[in-house]
């Protein structure tokens, strides 16, 4: 995993994330690779006990994983609040 996080203000926190997905084992075509995945997040932390998130990923599948579930990139958006009290 490839992590690089970006703070331009105390209340804001920009991460990029990237993911390699290997099987341990080669499979009967002699390869691991599931695909990789890219993350994009987001945090705003207005004030002590509130944070918003909001992220943004995609997956890009391998040859590997093409063969077992398909060969659609998958992409995903969400956002999640949280208060603690």
């Amino acid at each position: 995993m490839i992590k690089a996080p970006f703070k331009p203000h105390s209340k804001w926190l920009a991460k990029a994330d990237y993911h390699i997905f290997r099987y341990a084992e080669d499979d009967s075509f002699g390869q691991n690779g599931l695909g990789n995945e890219l993350d994009l997040t987001l945090v705003f932390k207005p004030r002590k006990g509130v944070s918003n998130v909001l992220g943004f990923s995609v997956f890009t599948p391998s040859d590997v994983f093409k063969r077992i579930k398909g060969d659609e990139t998958a992409y995903w958006l969400y956002n999640m609040l949280t208060v603690a009290f």
